[in-house]
């Protein structure tokens, strides 16, 4: 191949300074031609490879001559249905990359949260100065719940093993795999966790009536799509249920204003930070590496890696 033009448009706000140096040199050493970053000259030519984010806004992208994307995130929201029909090259999604650091991040919360009756404040742990006679510590053994994972992607997966190493008795429901066997039964769930993707079958999944089949004290975890989780409804839910928590890492608005709920007690907001880890900078290049590498091996194939054409299903994408 004599040349070859990678592009990246934007960068995710977690990536350090210094990113963007170390993947051109990658890449030039790897044997890219030209490597660009930030917006293109309106009409003028188009890469053959472009690096988005899930920021990325697929409108401004010229694509005439490009013949890879490659995604190394696991949110795709901002690929619509048609971009992706239209698109001739593939997609190749990098979901893999994140689906460890969500799946502790969604455990960190469970062994944080799901113990308690009463919720504890910023430590799990009792804190005294002093040595406590009576030894309390009002908590319940994890082997006596019951948890529901909505989603058997990579992430999903990895959550429902880690809940049933701790004695967590685990159901699951995917509405795409699963699309005609009805949701389990919520009255008895200790616990829900939230590995899906968004789209028009899952917007709002978790709805008033959702919500309203819970228990009065289950803990809800969301750090897969901000939009699969009605937000004014489980504002009203975690109000009327004090004894329920909510920990949200995403939102249907990014960034989110944490300040409006700073007096709701029993929620707790991060920054979507549940993907994100030290190793993730060098883990992406690596990535990002070996796709480039086998495109100039053979332009023709993206083998072994997930394209997002293949989570096309009728209307939306899985």
């Amino acid at each position: 191949m004599s040349s070859l033009w990678v592009h990246r448009p934007d960068l995710s706000g977690y990536l350090a300074q210094g990113y963007l140096k170390a993947e051109e040199s990658l890449l030039l050493a790897a044997g890219v031609t030209r490597y660009t970053f930030g917006p293109l000259v309106p009409q003028g030519p188009s890469p053959d490879i472009i690096i988005t984010t899930s920021n990325t806004r697929t409108e401004d992208l010229r694509l005439q001559n490009t013949q890879l994307i490659i995604h190394p995130n696991s949110g795709y929201d901002n690929f619509s249905v048609d971009f992706v029909r239209k698109f001739k090259g593939s997609i190749v999604l990098g979901n893999a990359l994140r689906a460890r650091a969500v799946a502790d991040y969604i455990l960190q919360g469970v062994l944080s949260y799901a113990h308690f009756s009463t919720m504890p404040g910023n430590s799990p742990f009792p804190k005294t100065t002093t040595w406590d006679y009576k030894r309390s510590y009002p908590r319940q053994l994890l082997e006596t719940k019951q948890a529901l994972v909505i989603g058997l992607g990579h992430i999903g997966k990895l959550v429902k093993q880690g809940l049933e190493s701790l004695g967590i008795r685990v159901a699951v429901y995917d509405p795409f795999i699963m699309e005609k066997t009805p949701l389990p039964s919520l009255t008895d769930k200790d616990i829900v966790c939230l590995c899906a993707s968004l789209n028009p079958r899952s917007h709002h999944l978790v709805n008033q009536e959702f919500l309203a089949q819970l228990p009065a004290n289950c803990l809800l975890i969301n750090a897969a799509r901000g939009g699969l989780v009605e937000l004014s409804s489980l504002i009203r839910w975690l109000e009327v249920n004090p004894c329920a928590f909510a920990l949200l890492d995403v939102f249907p608005d990014e960034p989110f204003a944490f300040e409006i709920y700073r007096e709701l007690g029993n929620l707790h907001c991060t920054s979507h930070i549940a993907g994100v880890y030290n190793q993730l900078p060098d883990n992406m290049l690596t990535f990002i590496k070996n796709v480039v590498a086998q495109f100039i091996a053979d332009p023709t194939s993206a083998a072994g890696y997930p394209i997002l054409k293949d989570r096309l299903r009728e209307n939306f994408l899985i």
